[in-house]
């Protein structure tokens, strides 16, 4: 038996059709945090797989919005407040007009944790 062998037309299509909302990342970014982390009161080991947890739940709700031709990237970073600095940056080399980020930092006496989503435009 053979298979039939669908051919599609190129669509010359440079734009997305549902392009990466920066608000609406950061208010999901918001939501996320603050339900996972304010229930927190202390710095602790199980804090590594909470900012994964916090990661996977904003990865989910991000993708579930379909943000056409973007690849989704979120990095959740959460550091003990105990008299210490930090200094947190990145770096990217990226197409400016279409690429972006959005950025939340949960802000707690004890801790801090900083999520970061990244929308990586893909033709």
């Amino acid at each position: 038996m053979t298979q039939r062998v669908l051919r599609f037309q190129n669509t010359y299509r440079l734009e997305a059709r549902n392009p990466f909302n920066r608000d609406e990342v950061e208010r999901i970014l918001a939501n996320v945090m603050e339900n996972h982390f304010s229930s927190i009161e202390k710095f602790d080991g199980t804090s590594v797989a909470m900012c994964r947890n916090v990661s996977d739940d904003a990865m989910a709700l991000i993708k579930a919005k379909n943000f056409d031709r973007y690849k989704i990237i979120v990095v959740v970073t959460a550091c003990e407040k105990f008299m210490q600095g930090i200094c947190y940056s990145n770096k990217n080399l990226w197409d400016a007009p279409k690429d972006a980020l959005a950025s939340y930092v949960y802000d707690h006496p004890n801790f801090f944790a900083i999520a970061t989503c990244y929308g990586v435009y893909f033709e």
